[in-house]
């Protein structure tokens, strides 16, 4: 196996494993992290992820936000005015 294809392997497996855990992050915090807040909260466990690239891995894997906080009370609109 030549340097390139080991180093372009081992770079492969880096990415896997920043995929595994930003979704495991985002998923822990219930779809409501953000690529930033998902890029602190890897920093803190001593994975270096930029932002840009957890938006990146979500957007890849398909892991969009949810759709609210269903507990939130909504304001009441006046209907027909």
């Amino acid at each position: 196996m030549s340097r390139a294809v080991g180093l372009r392997l081992q770079l492969c497996r880096r990415l896997l494993t920043k995929g595994r855990k930003v979704r495991a992050v985002f998923w822990k915090h219930r779809r409501r992290y953000g690529a930033r807040s998902i890029a602190d909260e890897l920093a803190e466990l001593g994975l270096v992820c930029s932002p840009g690239r957890a938006a990146n891995i979500l957007k890849n894997h398909g892991c969009g936000p949810s759709s609210g906080n269903p507990s939130r009370p909504r304001p009441l609109t006046a209907v027909g005015l």
